[in-house]
């Protein structure tokens, strides 16, 4: 795919293959809302409000969002997910199925904001310029083998922390503080707040 721009809503399918990226860097949708699915992977370079992408087979997701999104279903049957944002971004439910696969997230400007990013067999890897928050709830909000979460001004807070369930955690902040809730057991491999408080509680 080269390049679609409307200001409504853009729906492709490949039901036979993969959505691939045909013009570099350069933005492949620009519309208001995109719905993306194949049976082999969906890579574009996006400038959209809302975006949801679905892979049913093997193959990989991999979003490129120039501005902030909401990114309101994202998931593969066995491949990484790879979502980045020039803005800030609500992440309502990104999963990766698959052995090994992976979820990387990161925004290079503002927020992120998380209601369920989810590898089921892999790490989840989330960047912040600004905070990771929770979409506030009692569920969990981050789920992975490993998780490493790094944030420019803060993870979670203290009335509304990001809600776990990984084996190993990995987090840091350069200001403010990180406040966390795990499931179950966790390993702390690295936590470091700069600047602020860390508290986590075992439910």
């Amino acid at each position: 795919l080269a390049s679609l721009v409307t200001s409504g809503n853009v729906s492709l399918t490949a039901g036979n293959g993969a959505i691939a990226d045909a013009n570099g860097t350069a933005t492949n949708v620009a519309a208001s809302g995109l719905v993306a699915a194949s049976t082999a992977g969906i890579d574009l370079d996006t400038a959209v409000t809302t975006a949801a992408a679905t892979v049913s087979a093997a193959g990989a997701i991999t979003l490129d969002e120039a501005d902030g999104a909401t990114f309101t279903n994202v998931t593969t049957a066995d491949g990484a997910v790879t979502i980045t944002s020039g803005g800030t971004m609500n992440a309502v439910n990104v999963v990766a199925d698959g052995a090994s696969r992976d979820v990387t997230i990161g925004t290079t400007a503002g927020d992120l904001v998380v209601d369920l990013v989810e590898a089921k067999h892999g790490n989840v890897n989330l960047t912040a310029a600004g905070r990771i928050l929770e979409n506030p709830d009692a569920d969990v909000d981050v789920a992975g083998a490993t998780v490493n979460l790094n944030a420019g001004t803060g993870i979670g807070t203290g009335a509304e922390a990001l809600e776990l369930s990984a084996d190993v955690l990995n987090a840091a902040t350069s200001t403010g503080g990180i406040y966390l809730t795990e499931a179950n057991g966790i390993t702390l491999n690295s936590v470091v707040a700069q600047h602020g408080d860390v508290r986590l509680i075992n439910l």
